[in-house]
């Protein structure tokens, strides 16, 4: 969870002229000073205003069918709590009944609930009407600047037994996270000279990270590195835009995906290639439209799954002709078709995605909605 907060200013010397001019026209130094402490607290009340642009990050996996290219999740304003619900279509009574499929863990039927700074305080996941586990999170900040957040996954067995457990660390550095913690891996997050992410790179360590109250890994520094690797690498335009992720995840099959932009900047297009050294056996197509506010109201995503050996034995140079091939013809040779439709509430954050499915040349046979409910402060 990242969290970008902007203090509003206030005008200090308008309260300062009003109190003056209460004070002369009371003439009472008891109500001088009760005048005082009342503007006083207005004065700190309004610095303490503030809007923020909250981030719920899932760096396991991208989130499906999202436009954030770091695979994070935005939510404007103000949220003091956001409720994600799954549907999916019933053919027979031509009705959306709510679902316990999902489209990623993030998006389960679940509550997230916010702190009085605007932090992710804990998520509540759902099963039939009833909690099925909380994930709680807490934060900390370090002498040395560094902020740390601590997430404690609580989930019950029974109605009478709960487990704690750390299962996630995660170190910042301002605004740029730079370490990751999970079970006995950690993810190193570097970064170029303007805050572009670059490299991700991975370490395995023989034994499972151990822990204190307080969130610190106690045998960090004897646990044995059995594993080092770059997971990830990234390529930018002159405009900071991710034009190229890289993605090595065996010896044999490399995961590329690169994107398109218009003039103002706007994503429009995303391919996803997975291939080994003779043979191209994944593609996945992606095209964005959008609405005039700039947000996108609609993906259209086409994938097929299959194996194609290059003739010549380049799959360089075979994969530069397949993408100018499928970029004129999308839609008759990717067999899977995938739709997404958004919409969106008066403060720009999406409400509603519906998503279709259909296999070939056949109509869209499955339909799925996600809503999600947001209360303002």
């Amino acid at each position: 969870i990242k969290i970008k907060q902007h203090t509003t200013r206030c005008i200090v010397n308008t309260a300062l002229r009003a109190k003056l001019t209460i004070q002369l026209s009371l003439g009472n130094m008891k109500y001088n000073m009760k005048i005082k402490f009342i503007l006083l607290l207005i004065i700190i009340l309004s610095q303490e205003s503030h809007s923020q642009e909250i981030k719920l990050r899932n760096l396991e996996k991208d989130i499906w069918g999202e436009i954030n290219l770091n695979g994070n999740h935005i939510i404007k304003g103000n949220p003091s709590k956001v409720v994600y619900t799954n549907y999916t279509y019933d053919e027979k009574q031509k009705v959306y009944k709510e679902t316990l499929s999902i489209f990623l863990d993030l998006y389960r039927t679940s509550t997230f609930n916010f702190d009085s700074v605007g932090r992710v305080k804990n998520r509540l996941l759902f099963k039939s009407g009833n909690i099925k586990g909380i994930d709680e999170y807490q934060y900390q900040q370090k002498n040395n600047g560094q902020n740390e957040l601590l997430a404690q996954r609580y989930w019950w067995n029974n109605s009478s037994k709960k487990e704690l457990d750390f299962s996630l660390k995660e170190i910042y550095n301002s605004d740029l996270l730079t370490h990751r913690f999970t079970a006995q891996f950690e993810l190193k997050f570097i970064y170029d000279d303007k805050n572009n992410l670059i490299k991700i790179t991975q370490k395995e360590y023989q034994n499972p990270h151990k822990y204190n109250q307080q969130g610190d890994i106690l045998n960090l520094k004897n646990n044995k590195i059995t594993k080092s690797k770059t997971l990830f690498s990234y390529k930018y335009d002159d405009n900071n835009n991710r034009i190229e992720k890289k993605e090595i995840n065996t010896e044999y099959i490399t995961y590329l995906t690169r994107y398109v932009y218009n003039k103002e900047g706007k994503l429009i297009k995303e391919i996803k290639l997975s291939y080994t050294e003779e043979i191209l056996d994944y593609v996945n197509l992606k095209n964005y439209k959008y609405n005039s506010q700039g947000s996108i109201i609609e993906l259209n995503e086409y994938i097929k799954q299959t194996a194609h050996e290059s003739p010549s034995g380049n799959i360089e140079e075979y994969i530069k002709s397949f993408l100018l091939y499928i970029d004129e013809n999308p839609s008759s040779y990717l067999i899977e078709h995938n739709a997404y439709t958004y919409e969106y509430d008066e403060k720009g954050n999406w409400t509603s995605k519906t998503f279709y499915k259909k296999e070939s040349n056949s109509s869209f046979d499955y339909k799925n909605k996600l809503i999600r409910q947001i209360e303002y402060k």
